[in-house]
């Protein structure tokens, strides 16, 4: 883990970067996403020093599926503008 400063940590424990602090502009790229999935409540970041590990919240995931399923499997034969 030294030198980057975000992970991913899976579900079977491993820990992967997610990239390197001295790649400002990659950084900024993967921040936000990170920040959104976050404020979405779909992963959780535990901050390790100056590390954030990040990890999947299982419950409110599961709950983001249903909703996509829902929306994705809909009856699209039916026009439905106004």
């Amino acid at each position: 883990m030294e030198g980057n400063k975000y992970f991913y940590k899976d579900p079977s424990g491993n820990v992967l970067p997610l990239c390197h602090p001295s790649q400002q502009k990659k950084e900024r790229l993967f921040y936000q996403p990170l920040q959104e999935l976050k404020h979405l409540g779909l992963i959780k970041g535990n901050v390790q020093g100056t590390n954030v590990c990040y990890c999947i919240n299982k419950n409110n995931w599961s709950k983001m599926n249903e909703v996509m399923l829902q929306f994705l499997n809909q009856d699209t034969t039916k026009e439905n503008c106004w």
